[in-house]
Formats: C-alpha cells, sequence, structure tokens
C-alpha cells in the first residue's frame, strides 16, 4: 500500500512549483480586495489591470516605465462573487526620488487607488471586519504564497493570473 502523504497530485505538483517559483522573489505585502457582485473573471481581470496601471502611476509617475512588482490571484467566494489576492514588493527601494519614497503611503494608495478604479470596487473598509487585515505585512513567505494557490490542488489551477502578474517591475507591452 503506497503512503498517500507520499503520492502528490498533478495538481499539488503544480501549486508546489508555482510556489517555488513565486518564492526566487522578495514580497513584503499580502493584499486583499473585494470586488462588488461582479462574478465574471474576464471583467474582474480587466479592473484589476486598470487598478495596476493606475497604482504604478501613483507610485512611480506618468512618465516612468516602472511599475508595482506583483503577483495576482483571483479567487471565488462561495456564493460566486470574485476577490482578489496580491502579492507585492515595497516599492520605495525602487524610487528615485527621495521626497517621494519619504512621502509614500503605500497602504493609503492602494485603497484610495481600488476604491475608485471601477464601480465594481469594494470600499476597503466593507471589506474585513476589522479595517485593517486587508493589507498585511508578510513575515512567513511561503505560507502567504501556499495560501494563495490554495485553489490549485481544488483544479483550480487558473487562480493565479499570469498575465497579470509582473515580476520585473517595468511595464510590460499588451
Amino acid at each position: 500500500m503506497h503512503n498517500k502523504k507520499l503520492i502528490l497530485s498533478r495538481n499539488e505538483k503544480l501549486q508546489i512549483g508555482t510556489v517555488d517559483f513565486l518564492n526566487s522573489y522578495r514580497w513584503e505585502y499580502f493584499i486583499t480586495l473585494n470586488f462588488i457582485s461582479i462574478k465574471s473573471e474576464f471583467r474582474a481581470r480587466k479592473i484589476i489591470k486598470k487598478f495596476l496601471k493606475e497604482l504604478s502611476i501613483l507610485i512611480f509617475g506618468k512618465k516612468s516605465k516602472k511599475t508595482l512588482k506583483v503577483a495576482i490571484s483571483l479567487e471565488k467566494h462561495k456564493n460566486g462573487g470574485l476577490h482578489v489576492h496580491l502579492i507585492t514588493e515595497n516599492p520605495t527601494r525602487r524610487i528615485n526620488n527621495i521626497d517621494r519614497a519619504n512621502k509614500l503611503n503605500i497602504k493609503g494608495i492602494v485603497k484610495a487607488c481600488w476604491e475608485h478604479t471601477d464601480n465594481g470596487t469594494a470600499m476597503i473598509d466593507m471589506s474585513c471586519e476589522d479595517k485593517e487585515s486587508w493589507f498585511k505585512d508578510i513575515y512567513e513567505q511561503e505560507g502567504v504564497l501556499f495560501y494563495i494557490t490554495k485553489e490549485i490542488p481544488k483544479n483550480f489551477i487558473d487562480v493565479i493570473q499570469w498575465e497579470l502578474t509582473n515580476t520585473t517591475g517595468y511595464i510590460m507591452h499588451d
């Protein structure tokens, strides 16, 4: 008889490979953002793309070729609605303007940008009970990576939105 713990499904191997790949980067913030009744993954991806573009402009400036280093996970709630998990860098290290870097309030910028990107984005204060847990520092990166990929073994292998994920920190052409 085989030991079931030693036999991994293809999807479990895919999850481990995804975690290993993402773990080769330094992620500092774990962010959860909700939509208001959006069930279309296509529309959700469109909103996230717009959000990331606007967020990068707010952080680095309109003329900059830099963008936020980010990995995106898109998950369904039990009611079919969608929410987003983002893991990001701390962008202040890549801001050349010292004054801009010192004044950067990444949590405040993410909140304002998300709430104003689209009428389908939820108010962040309404998205979590304590009004704070939507934005967390990452202390145990591998645990966070397994959390955002938890749907892969359940046959949701496209939970990571690779077309929205940016590990280079520079504008990628469409």
